[in-house]
């Protein structure tokens, strides 16, 4: 009999170790999935402030070369006709309008390249993962949450996140 006792002891024991184990298997995926989003969100962020510093600055120059003329008149003709070094006000009017048409045409690219990735969404998805797997990170640390719960909410967070983060 008391060799029973023995082997229910040990079982235990071998049962916590195991839950343990399996804790701590799960704060090192939480880390490296915050990891992998910390990654993603300071590229992703960095790509997206580009875009949106090109876009603004594209367009606001473009806008500028095209109406320029239009307020300035002839004297801002002529001082870019000298400015430029070019023959005639026409060459200054083919530059400007290539430059404006340029730019316009940059400002639509970078405009388009945010909507169709959906840049900011993902962004948006990506931190509210963060603060998500931070929660969980605190509540599996201080042991506020049963293990079985923590797996199903971390895999619950994952299915979430923007697919470009694990890829």
């Amino acid at each position: 009999m008391v060799r029973h006792d023995d082997d229910d002891l040990s079982s235990g024991h071998r049962q916590r170790n195991g839950r343990e184990d399996l804790r701590e298997r799960l704060l090192v995926r939480i880390h490296d999935k915050q990891q992998e989003l910390d990654a993603f969100l300071k590229r992703a962020r960095t790509v997206s402030d580009r875009l949106s510093r090109i876009t603004l600055v594209s367009g606001l120059v473009s806008a500028v070369a095209a109406g320029g003329p239009g307020i300035g008149g002839a004297p801002l003709v002529d001082s870019l006709e000298e400015l430029l070094n070019v023959g005639s006000s026409r060459h200054v009017w083919q530059v400007l309008c290539v430059v404006a048409a340029a730019l316009a045409a940059l400002c639509a690219v970078c405009t388009s390249h945010l909507r169709v990735t959906e840049l900011d969404r993902d962004i948006g998805k990506a931190e509210e993962s963060a603060i998500e797997l931070d929660e969980l990170l605190t509540l599996v640390e201080m042991e506020r949450m049963g293990l079985d719960d923590a797996v199903e909410t971390f895999q619950r967070v994952c299915t979430r996140m923007p697919v470009k983060v694990t890829a």
